[in-house]
Order: C-alpha cells, then structure tokens, then sequence
C-alpha cells in the first residue's frame, strides 16, 4: 500500500513525502517527531492493536486518510 500512495503522489511538485512507516508503533514516533501536515494510514496496519492513530491524535494531532486494500 506505501508504494501505491508513493507511486500516486510522487507526481505532485506539491506534496513531498516525509516518512513511512512499518507499523502502528512507528507510525507515532514518525508523526511525533516529523510533524507532518496529513498521514495515511492502513486500517488494517501491523501492530495497529497499539491504537496507532489514537496514540497519533492524543501526541501530535494530525489529519489522518484511513486507507484499506
């Protein structure tokens, strides 16, 4: 799935890709310290039993687009 979205939006000079993450654990550290304007998100992301877009909003508030293949 982080390929397809990379593939999508690589060809926009506005939007510039900051981090990916491998997981729900990650993904909170990436948008803790990265700070990024939106964050894609599998619904179905390993380690999401760690509740890694509430950990993310309560952290550091950040629009989030739940995706799912």
């Amino acid at each position: 799935m982080r390929m397809a979205i990379r593939a999508m939006v690589a060809i926009h000079p506005e939007i510039e890709i900051v981090g990916e993450a491998v997981d729900g654990e990650e993904a909170v550290e990436l948008a803790t310290r990265l700070r990024p304007d939106v964050i894609t998100m599998d619904v179905i992301c390993p380690a999401s039993t760690d509740r890694g877009g509430a950990r993310i909003m309560a952290q550091a508030p950040t629009q989030i687009i739940m995706l799912t293949h």
